[in-house]
Parts: structure tokens; C-alpha cells; sequence
């Protein structure tokens, strides 16, 4: 086995990263079973759009609350394929449960497309929503982003939900998962918080846009 790697792993174990040669251990990701009391958090969401309702790699969505030591907390994620109207459908409701004060989307090629109908959404429904798009300008490639991302979690503070089960096995299998959507929107965290780390997180002011979250239950 130790000859053969990740071959062994992807043929014989169906794991395309065995534990030596992952990126994402096992002991580098950490479980939360429920907030820490009175937690101030930083909310963001990011989404990675898929390429349509049936076709192509689904969405990928994470919702991600940073609180003043530098610490990430998955508030949600999931993968599934959405039409454009379907997915603003999703996010405003994520807007209403969870409050993110920034969405990031991913605006490449054929997912530019999700612009007007996003944007129409928007202005139509009675929840505030900050959109900023992204793409071939992000100075960070997706490997380097997703590596960012690795670094973070082998310290220790990143933190998932049992139920995200998406994100963990994409995770696990990074680099030859059969999709990685969701890893690639929590990996574009970084660059929305890049300049906030446990090591320079420095003070914060009070109107920086902390709120206590308080969620009631999962979604």
C-alpha cells in the first residue's frame, strides 16, 4: 500500500487521499455541536454557482460566522444543483435565517448568467442582501485558495457541523473529489476574511459589523 499510494486508495479503498497524503487529516477537522454561549460573530456566505438545474456540478453554498479569536464556524453548507431563480430562492431565505452582512458569488462564464436574475431577486424581496462578484480577477487560484483554506483548518480553527457531510467528504477527498463546489465556496472565505487571522485579528470597533447570532436549530 505504502508503494502505491494514492492508487491504492482511490482503486482498492474508494478514498483518493489516504490518510498520509491528505490535505484535509481527519485531525484537522473540528466538530461543533452547538455555538459557544453569547458568540459575536462575522457573518459571510459564499456560493459557487452550478451550471444549471439538471446538467454540470452543483451549487455549492457555505454561510460561515467568525467570531473575535479568529475562529470559523460552519453555519451552513450544502451542494445541490439549482436553477438560477431557485438559487436566489435559497440564499434569501439564508439571508433571513442567518443574516450575513456579504454574499460572495462566483461569476465565471456561463454561471455570469445568474447576475440579472440574482439582482432581480433581490430588489424584489423584503431582505437586505450585500452581493459582490467574483471571478477571473480573484488574485488566488482555486488550488492556492483551497490550500489557504487547509492551512487554516490544520490549526484548528475551523470549525463544521456534523451535518455537513458535502463539504467533509469533498474535503476528504481534495484533491480528486468527484466534486468540489462547496470546498471551493468555504476555501473563497478566505479571501473575504484573508486579513483577519488568529495571529494579526488585532481590535475590533464595535460598529465593524459583529452581531450576536442566535439560530434556532439547524437548517
Amino acid at each position: 500500500r505504502k508503494k502505491m499510494g494514492s492508487f491504492f486508495a482511490s482503486q482498492y479503498l474508494n478514498d483518493p487521499s489516504p490518510q498520509e497524503d491528505a490535505i484535509f487529516p481527519d485531525q484537522s477537522i473540528q466538530t461543533y455541536f452547538e455555538l459557544p454561549k453569547d458568540a459575536k460573530l462575522d457573518i459571510v456566505g459564499v456560493v459557487d454557482p452550478s451550471t444549471g438545474a439538471k446538467y454540470g456540478d452543483p451549487a455549492g453554498i457555505v454561510v460561515v460566522g467568525e467570531n473575535l479569536n479568529g475562529d470559523w464556524y460552519m453555519l451552513h453548507s450544502e451542494s445541490h444543483n439549482y436553477a438560477p431563480d431557485d438559487l436566489g430562492k435559497r440564499m434569501i431565505y439564508l439571508q433571513s435565517r442567518l443574516h450575513p452582512r456579504l454574499w460572495l458569488v462566483e461569476s465565471n462564464g456561463c454561471q455570469a448568467a445568474l447576475r440579472p436574475a440574482l439582482d432581480k431577486m433581490r430588489r424584489e424581496s423584503s431582505q437586505y442582501m450585500r452581493l459582490k462578484w467574483t471571478g477571473s480577477e480573484t488574485m488566488l487560484s482555486k488550488e492556492a485558495r483551497i490550500q489557504d483554506f487547509a492551512r487554516r483548518c490544520e490549526m484548528g480553527n475551523v470549525f463544521l457541523q456534523p451535518s455537513d457531510s458535502a463539504l467533509r467528504l469533498q474535503m476528504r477527498h481534495w484533491p480528486n473529489p468527484k466534486h468540489d463546489d462547496v470546498l471551493d465556496a468555504a476555501a473563497y472565505v478566505t479571501t473575504v476574511l484573508r486579513s483577519r487571522t488568529p495571529v494579526d485579528y488585532g481590535e475590533i470597533e464595535q460598529d465593524s459589523g459583529f452581531m450576536d447570532l442566535k439560530v434556532d436549530g439547524w437548517i
